[in-house]
């Protein structure tokens, strides 16, 4: 159609290729949420119609995007289950919100993940909603929402960060229920015990830590007089994806941080059954009290270690997140292998086994 012609000429644009095809896929040809970002702005401005970010996460070939746009069934990209890919038949992969709630960071994931449905869930300050009093209570809502979701069969999980022992408590709370959890995948994710005497951050340092998740370091934001007004300017000069988050938006984002980080203070974990894969950043960081070995008392089955040499807010980028997304699939595709010949037993009943670490090239 026209629209799927001049939707084509805008993803080749945005992606740096002379042409693509309506059914090619944004993240597979290499997409990631920055350029997302840049795509939906490109066609507000070149196209005018009223497109929202969410949208391209959720239709992200241009034949879906035209028929969702033709169709006027736009979708928000805040809303508490964000789709990044919606085909595949094989159980889906959950990520879980890190601090900011936004669980755009997963985007990337998508490139490596092709066989099932990838979702990321986001935090309730962004769709007008509130968080439970503790991160258990937390993880129980979003186990409301996996199951919705999928009532059925192993579900897989992943985080990032806070979105890590959010993971490993929701993966608990549905062993509760009687759920089977399969792959479950932690990126540079520590206890929350661990950060219990570590001060809360400031508003300032909430900031800082905004702008470490778009790209950017603390001297974008000029000074101790930085404001979130300051902080959009500078994402927005840089081209992050954040900036397109609207002002109350961005204030929704930092009260997410606030309030993780409250949660993660004050989280008592409690021992979750089957296998754990641990992505370690091991690039040098402040924070030298974080230790990976803590979460051996609370996990009842093996732990595989990859290590990455890059900074904890590197991951989620092109390479290291490619690194994560195959490494993660092959997994999934593994548990499913085992669990339908029946040739082991199932997660809850597997035994402790040794660390198994091996150093992964992020590129």
């Amino acid at each position: 159609t026209p629209l799927e012609e001049q939707l084509c000429g805008l993803f080749a644009e945005v992606l740096g290729r002379e042409s693509v095809g309506p059914e090619q896929h944004l993240f597979d040809l290499g997409g990631d949420s920055l350029l997302a970002a840049r795509l939906a702005a490109m066609i507000r401005s070149q196209l005018g119609l009223d497109l929202r970010l969410g949208a391209v996460f959720a239709a992200p070939t241009p034949a879906a995007l035209a028929a969702r746009l033709a169709g006027d069934d736009d979708l928000a990209a805040l809303e508490p289950l964000l789709t990044l890919r919606a085909d595949g038949d094989r159980p889906p992969l959950f990520c879980l919100p890190p601090a900011g709630g936004l669980g755009w960071c997963y985007a990337g994931l998508a490139r490596a993940i092709h066989d099932r449905p990838l979702l990321a869930i986001q935090a309730p300050p962004l769709s007008g909603g509130r968080f439970a009093a503790t991160l258990a209570d937390q993880a129980a809502r979003y186990a409301d929402l996996i199951e919705a979701r999928a009532p059925a069969g192993p579900v897989h999980l992943l985080g990032w960060s806070v979105g890590g022992v959010l993971a490993h408590a929701t993966a608990r709370e549905l062993q509760l229920r009687g759920r089977e959890t399969g792959v479950v995948a932690l990126l540079d994710a520590y206890p929350g015990e661990q950060w219990r005497g570590q001060a809360p951050p400031t508003p300032a340092e909430t900031l800082v830590a905004l702008l470490h998740m778009g790209g950017l370091d603390a001297t974008a934001l000029g000074g101790e007089d930085a404001t979130p007004e300051l902080a959009l300017q500078a994402l927005a000069r840089e081209g992050s994806a954040l900036a397109s988050l609207g002002a109350e938006t961005f204030a929704a984002v930092a009260e997410s941080v606030l309030q993780s980080s409250r949660q993660m203070r004050e989280h008592h974990s409690e021992v979750a059954s089957g296998d754990v894969l641990f992505f370690a950043a091991t690039a040098p960081r402040r924070e030298d009290w974080l230790d990976a070995g803590a979460w051996y008392a609370l996990i009842g089955g093996a732990v595989t270690r990859h290590e990455l040499a890059v900074t904890h807010p590197e991951l989620p980028r092109r390479g290291p997140i490619d690194t994560v997304g195959r490494l993660v699939a092959e997994a999934m595709r593994n548990y499913e292998r085992v669990e339908s010949s029946g040739a082991a037993s199932r997660s809850s009943t597997r035994t402790r086994s040794a660390l198994v670490s091996t150093a992964s090239d992020p590129t």
